[in-house]
């Protein structure tokens, strides 16, 4: 019959654990990843349309933006593509297609035109 004691772990010699889970084990240094860029060119347009659509926003005498879909206020300014982004890339950068809306409308419209939400 085969001998099956287990073999001492190579770390500590701890007959309990093997090396891959003893607490000695030196672990290898976990290094900061370079981010991705995972915007690219299309989506940078997108974003500098928006800032600048930002910057002519106006907010009521009270500091709110109104959300275009429930009319809610806001005291935050998100952008919102009335026409879908994915239907009309054409209007993907055009500033008259952007319009104010709370995080939860802009949740909840997603890639949907007005009336099938």
């Amino acid at each position: 019959m085969p001998d099956l004691k287990a073999k001492p772990c190579k770390e500590c010699g701890s007959e309990w654990h093997s090396r891959f889970h003893c607490p000695y084990r030196p672990r290898p240094r976990l290094t900061a990843h370079k981010p991705m860029n995972k915007i690219g060119r299309v989506g940078k347009e997108t974003a500098k349309a928006v800032a600048k659509w930002k910057k002519t926003q106006q907010a009521d005498h009270q500091g709110y933006y109104e959300c275009y879909i429930c009319h809610r206020k806001i005291d935050y300014l998100m952008a919102e593509h009335v026409k879908s982004k994915v239907r009309r890339p054409d209007l993907r950068t055009d500033p008259n297609n952007f319009k104010p809306t709370c995080a939860e409308c802009n949740a909840r419209k997603m890639s949907k035109d007005l009336d099938e939400i």
